[in-house]
């Protein structure tokens, strides 16, 4: 008759282990299989060069890298942020125009902080701006490089009528 064995105890349980091997061996693999596992521990960080996050890293294992600090998760946003005093602060940009209203200069600059002296006639833009995009009707079109070879030609025609 076969021996009930929820209601044996755990060094009797043992002792039958330890009696049969092939059983044994079979209890260990389905320990395995139930045993739920653990996830891998992810190592996430953002880059920093010059204040500025230039990169974002997911890893399997821990880096030492002096310009690399630990985040809780792999964040893309966090991209071209300032990391100031252990925070990160969005990014302003500031365009310098051409006489055309084309961007001739951009200068990223925390958020959270007075626009720059240097660049008293700069426009302001929370995102992104491409050098030789054109301002119009308050926004950034994006470059034509067709109009900017036009308009290359255009200024050099000039220079060369004035210099004659």
């Amino acid at each position: 008759m076969p021996t009930d064995i929820s209601k044996l105890s755990n060094k009797e349980l043992l002792a039958i282990l330890d009696e049969n091997e092939q059983l044994k061996k079979s209890v260990d693999e389905l320990l395995i299989l139930i045993t739920p596992k653990q996830e891998e521990k992810r190592h996430c960080y953002v880059d920093i060069r010059d204040g500025v996050v230039v990169g974002v890293k997911d890893l399997s294992g821990p880096i030492a890298d002096p310009n690399s600090i630990v985040i809780p998760e792999y964040d893309t946003s966090l991209l071209n942020q300032f990391y100031i005093n252990g925070e990160f602060i969005a990014p302003v940009y500031y365009v310098t125009l051409d006489e055309n209203g084309r961007a001739i200069g951009v200068a990223n600059h925390p958020s959270n902080r007075p626009k720059p002296r240097n660049l008293p006639n700069a426009i302001k833009s929370n995102v992104p701006v491409e050098i030789g995009s054109t301002y119009a009707d308050g926004r950034f079109l994006p470059p034509d490089p067709q109009k900017d070879m036009e308009d290359r030609i255009v200024s050099r025609l000039l220079a060369a009528m004035k210099s004659s």
